[in-house]
């Protein structure tokens, strides 16, 4: 199957001057419903036009990172780049700390329970309680950044999770594991800065 190249135009989001991880995930599961499994890649900050270019499995990617989508009929590979000729031009609200006033942090176990009641979507969610995480066991005192965030696809938004924090090396890489009814369903990297 033949798999064409399209573009998304998203807006950046309150006071952040990059286009956000969750804008990103949100854009893909709207545009791809039924996929089983999401994984996006994040090599670099993008301020313009994201471009999703597919791409052959072995060819090593060039540009700001990747998706891989499975599920659905859209098994696929998409090189992720931006295009400079269309900056971004709009800014949406964005409260991520309200995304989280459900959630427990178990500062012992090193996790984090997020549940539903407190809008947003499934990866709003997910990313704003990333951060919850690290900040709250670690305070590592850096600018945290989505890198990696890998899922069973695209959960409905009322889903409950629980991230687990599964190594960091020093401030600069964080990895936790995601957990959907007590069961490894992906992960969340996060870059310090």
């Amino acid at each position: 199957m033949k798999y064409n190249p399209f573009y998304a135009d998203l807006p950046f989001r309150a006071q952040r001057d990059y286009v956000h991880s969750t804008s990103l995930c949100n854009f893909l599961s709207d545009r791809f419903p039924g996929l089983t499994r999401l994984e996006l890649v994040l090599k670099h900050w993008m301020d313009s036009r994201v471009l999703f270019t597919p791409v052959d499995a072995v060819r090593p990617g060039e540009g700001t990172g990747y998706v891989k989508l499975q599920g659905g009929g859209h098994d696929g590979i998409y090189e992720i780049s931006e295009d400079k000729t269309h900056p971004v031009s709009s800014r949406d609200t964005y409260d991520e700390d309200a995304l989280v006033d459900v959630a427990a942090l178990d500062r012992d176990a090193q996790s984090l329970t997020c549940l539903p009641g407190a809008g947003g979507s499934f990866f709003d969610r997910l990313i704003a309680a990333n951060k919850v995480l690290i900040n709250g066991c670690l305070d590592p005192g850096v600018k945290l950044i989505a890198a990696k965030v890998v899922t069973p696809g695209a959960p409905p938004d009322d889903t409950p999770f629980t991230l687990q924090l599964a190594s960091h090396a020093g401030t600069r890489i964080f990895k936790s594991r995601l957990l959907i009814d007590d069961q490894p369903q992906g992960e969340v990297i996060f870059y310090g800065q």
